[in-house]
């Protein structure tokens, strides 16, 4: 599982943590991307690579984060955790 994480808040880094705390309980391998500061382009990049990692099954976006409709309409639907893409939506 891959989280996209996009946004500096105290609260965004929190929540994502909590996510990856309860993913290793349940013997999930987890990631966190930050991208601090990162263009859009860089993000993209990094969610094609996930979608064409085979070990990746899942991606989740940490909202918010920049162009979010951009990014979210790059995953692909079936590794879409949050059903964001605009087909799962």
């Amino acid at each position: 599982m891959v989280s996209i994480l996009a946004d500096e808040s105290k609260e965004t880094h929190l929540y994502a943590s909590i996510k990856e705390k309860f993913a290793q309980k349940i013997g999930v391998i987890y990631e966190i991307h930050h991208f601090e500061n990162s263009k859009t382009k860089e993000i993209i990049e990094d969610v094609k690579r996930a979608n064409n990692d085979l070990f990746v099954h899942g991606i989740m976006v940490q909202l918010p984060i920049p162009h979010e409709e951009e990014i979210l309409s790059m995953i692909e639907p079936s590794k879409d955790v949050d059903c964001l893409t605009p087909e799962n939506v």
